[in-house]
């Protein structure tokens, strides 16, 4: 949620992450968020407000969308200790 005030503020944003996926470790991948519903490659859960979700409450506000992307790498290995 935090991340509203951020997309209402600036013209234009760049987020970096990791993903989970089939490919090579190490592939670079740049995303318009725009297009990150139909990639496949952002998973949505229900326990958390991500990327998507404050695009997408933007839009029902009727707020601009800023130009934004994300830059995110294909890791080697994506563990958790929780």
């Amino acid at each position: 949620m935090n991340l509203l005030n951020t997309f209402m503020e600036y013209d234009e944003i760049l987020f970096f992450d990791c993903i989970d996926t089939e490919d090579k470790s190490g592939s670079i991948y740049l995303i318009p968020t725009t297009d990150l519903k139909t990639s496949g490659l952002v998973q949505n859960s229900a326990h958390e407000i991500g990327l998507l979700e404050c695009v997408g409450l933007l839009e029902l506000m009727g707020e601009r969308l800023p130009h934004s992307t994300l830059r995110a790498i294909a890791p080697r290995v994506i563990e958790s200790d929780i």
